[in-house]
């Protein structure tokens, strides 16, 4: 099985590690936005059904924030074990050294972004605990 990729060599890609939080989030942003306007739309039962004060709807996008953002976390955390694991490497010629200190960079902004984007992931969904979701 040459084509498939295996999830260790995924967690060691410098692009996983940049980008993974930003995509997580836009995936977040547009999934809530979808699943809102089409359970409003339609007026599913959701809209309408209440567990402990909240509309199952309010429940969907909080469990859904709460997996996107420990998902978020994850890749910071690869990126963190990445990074920890670069700074310990050796280079043996200049252009390795080169290479590895660009890989040490996307893996520490890796590890910033992913911050930054759980933050924003978990701000993004926290309105479903005060506002309606449907009006």
């Amino acid at each position: 099985m040459t084509g498939s990729i295996r999830l260790s060599r995924l967690t060691r890609s410098p692009w996983f590690h940049l980008l993974g939080g930003p995509i997580l989030w836009i995936a977040h942003f547009l999934i809530t936005y979808v699943w809102v306007e089409f359970a409003c739309g339609i007026r599913l039962l959701v809209v309408d059904s209440t567990v402990l004060g909240l509309t199952i709807l309010s429940w969907s996008i909080l469990i859904f924030t709460l997996v996107v953002t420990l998902a978020a976390c994850y890749v910071g955390w690869s990126a963190h074990v990445n990074w920890q694991r670069l700074k310990r490497s050796r280079p043996k010629d200049e252009m390795a050294s080169w290479e590895i200190e660009a890989r040490r960079f996307m893996a520490f902004s890796g590890i910033a972004l992913s911050a930054l984007f759980s933050l924003i992931i978990l701000l993004s969904g926290l309105p479903a605990l005060a506002l309606e979701t449907c009006t």
